[in-house]
């Protein structure tokens, strides 16, 4: 079983509502915005990834990630951000036909984990979900924002209430 846990202080969301004009990022723009942690677990392992970053950012990044496996019909490795050192950078490699993924930290040596690709996925769209949710309610913002809109809120797979806040 893999797990995706996320969180984001509430200082910053009110720094980044004061300071940005939040319906008008770019998509460079959003990457700026939303700091917080990702923590991934998996089951039988005590190894985590934790992942200090702007949680859209790295939502947009692990998405990248699952699409490329989605397209490409063979095994292959996919770094992100593989020249910035200075934040939770990783390699994932994907077995198809064993449905094995392995990640590998890149600026952290310390993690080497894995897992079912197809649990892994499962739980990311889980995950994904919850997380658009929270930063619309976080950030109401959002909601009206097109670049964020285009690439969340219009897809089927969420299940989007209409957050509306202040």
């Amino acid at each position: 079983m893999v797990d995706f846990k996320f969180s984001i202080n509430i200082q910053n969301v009110i720094k980044d509502r004061k300071n940005y004009d939040i319906t008008k990022l770019d998509f460079k723009g959003l990457k700026y915005i939303a700091f917080g942690n990702i923590i991934i677990t998996f089951e039988n392992t005590d190894q985590k990834m934790d992942i200090s970053s702007g949680l859209i950012d790295y939502l947009y990044l692990l998405e990248s990630v699952i699409a490329s496996f989605s397209t490409f019909n063979k095994s292959f490795t996919f770094t992100v951000s593989s020249y910035d050192f200075y934040s939770a950078n990783f390699e994932y490699e994907y077995n198809k036909n064993k449905d094995v993924l392995k990640i590998k930290g890149i600026t952290d040596c310390l993690v080497n984990i894995s897992c079912s690709y197809s649990e892994f996925k499962s739980s990311f769209f889980k995950f994904k979900s919850s997380l658009v949710k929270e930063l619309v309610f976080l950030y109401p913002e959002l909601v009206d924002n097109e670049t964020f809109s285009n690439l969340w809120l219009k897809q089927k797979r969420i299940n989007f209430p209409n957050y509306r806040i202040g």
